[in-house]
């Protein structure tokens, strides 16, 4: 391979570490090892001791035979480091990794294989010899190639102490793919933010939208209002039911504002609760009283079948009530004509749940997270029921600002039922 820029410190290599290391991964790779030359290899430079008898060398070079097939098998880069911080030995993984041939590794310092900042940090921990077993553990580092790319490595360095002298043993894995896919995550992360401040930033325009719209149709209103109850005193027999329509469908029109009001109030952070201690038993009472005349002009029942609230619930007793009258007016107009409206309620453990349930069509399951969002009427704006498919979203985060929960049970042709759960106070 040509030469490298971090090559030229080759002449410190050692003749006899190259050869040894030469030894080692040729008999490695080989099928059915040379034991003659691996036992000579394994009795170089060990004093003559009347107990190495050739059957002692044999086992010495096949435990050493093993032990190198074991090291070049690894799928990590294994690195041994004399004394002096010099390479000594390396695995297959690690002449794949630094893209380099054995010749050019062996008597390199190991510092030379990192990139330039990294370098006078392993030189120190090299130098300093004592120190703990472990002197460095899955460390992010940067490794420098032989063909002068870099590579983000992992490195873990332990000391190993030899006779009277430290050697270490580097343990470098290629980390491309972690360090890869963390920056996707990072841009990733980068994107939703972005995303999600665009988001934020259109949601309060529509808010913003929302409540001026809401208060410049409400002053209107309120004085087409005020003169149909005018009209209504002054208007004979004839004109009667004319002035009762006009009041009528303002009404109807002023609710539908007020509700767009308060979700874009929620949705904005700027509806005002007075929570405090109520009876939701008097809650209760209000609201099917409000819901009265609608289920009178239907023909339908409300029926109240839960017994006296024996606890009281931390609420805004008035949007207790609104929540109430939303679910109670929407099984009037949802359910079977002539039908019947069921409130019932109980406490829960530290909650007090409400239940609302009509005898209409129900809804599929898998419409039933629908029926939550603001103008969504599950196909009924193709009928002449009147609404406008914003009192469920409202009646959700307003049981959500009052730290509630509602969930929605239902089967079609089997009604519908709405559960509220509210804390106990």
């Amino acid at each position: 391979m040509p030469r490298t820029p971090w090559a030229t410190t080759l002449d410190r290599r050692r003749t006899d570490v190259v050869e040894r290391s030469e030894v080692q991964s040729e008999t490695a790779a080989a099928d059915e090892p040379d034991m003659e030359r691996v036992r000579d290899a394994a009795l170089a430079g060990l004093p003559d001791a009347p107990w190495l008898t050739d059957e002692v060398a044999g086992e010495l070079a096949l435990s050493r035979n093993r032990t190198t097939a074991m090291l070049h098998m690894a799928p990590d880069a294994v690195i041994g480091v004399d004394h002096d911080g010099v390479v000594s030995q390396v695995n297959n993984a690690a002449l794949e990794l630094f893209r380099a041939e054995i010749r050019d590794l062996l008597g390199l310092p190991l510092a030379d294989l990192l990139d330039g900042e990294w370098r006078p940090q392993l030189v120190q921990l090299l130098r300093s010899g004592g120190g703990p077993r472990v002197l460095l553990r899955g460390v992010e580092w940067v490794a420098a190639r032989a063909d002068s790319t870099n590579v983000p490595v992992e490195v873990s360095l332990a000391r190993t102490p030899i006779d009277d002298q430290v050697a270490y043993t580097a343990f470098v894995r290629d980390v491309s793919d972690r360090v890869a896919d963390r920056v996707r995550l990072a841009s990733l992360v980068t994107e939703l933010q972005h995303a999600n401040r665009q988001a934020e930033e259109a949601s309060r325009a529509k808010s913003d939208f929302l409540s001026r719209m809401s208060h410049e149709l409400r002053t209107p209103l309120n004085a087409i209002l005020g003169f149909a109850e005018l009209l209504e005193l002054e208007a004979s027999d004839l004109d009667a039911e004319s002035v009762d329509h006009i009041g009528r469908a303002g009404r109807h029109l002023l609710a539908l504002v007020e509700d767009v009001l308060d979700i874009s109030r929620i949705e904005a952070g700027g509806i005002r609760l007075e929570l405090g201690r109520h009876d939701p038993e008097r809650a209760v009472q209000t609201a099917v009283e409000m819901a009265r005349r609608l289920a009178d002009e239907h023909g339908a029942t409300i029926e109240v079948r839960h017994p006296v609230a024996i606890c009281d619930v931390l609420v805004d007793e008035r949007r207790l009530v609104q929540v109430i009258v939303n679910l109670v007016t929407n099984g009037v107009k949802y359910g079977r004509p002539g039908g019947t409206v069921v409130v019932d309620g109980c406490r829960v453990a530290d909650r007090w749940r409400i239940t609302v349930s009509d005898d209409g069509p129900g809804i599929p399951a898998d419409r039933v997270e629908a029926a939550f969002e603001p103008f969504e009427r599950l196909g009924a704006e193709g009928t002449a029921i009147e609404g406008t498919g914003v009192g469920l979203a409202l009646t959700r985060q307003l049981v959500h600002a009052m730290d509630g929960g509602i969930r929605i049970e239902s089967e079609p042709g089997a009604g519908a039922t709405v559960h509220v759960e509210l804390p106990v106070i």
